[in-house]
């Protein structure tokens, strides 16, 4: 998304005012659907997501306790 929309938003978010998308879509040369966006995205922050990853161990685990375990003797 455009850092200028964003910065012209951001505006209206702080003074908890909803803006005319329309009339910010022509100042800004715009879909009015971008401006929507972008005024939602500043009033509700998403907090970033961590992507969880399977563990090397998990993935290979067989192969690995198969190996440690020890030999038995006779």
């Amino acid at each position: 998304m455009r850092a200028d929309i964003r910065e012209g938003v951001r505006r209206y978010v702080n003074d908890d005012i909803k803006p005319n998308f329309a009339a910010l879509a022509r100042q800004y040369n715009c879909d009015y659907r971008t401006v929507k966006a972008a005024y939602e995205a500043a009033r509700h922050p998403q907090p970033e997501r961590r992507r969880k990853r399977k563990s090397v161990f998990r993935i290979n685990r067989k192969p690995i306790v198969s190996s440690i375990e020890p030999v038995s003797q006779n």
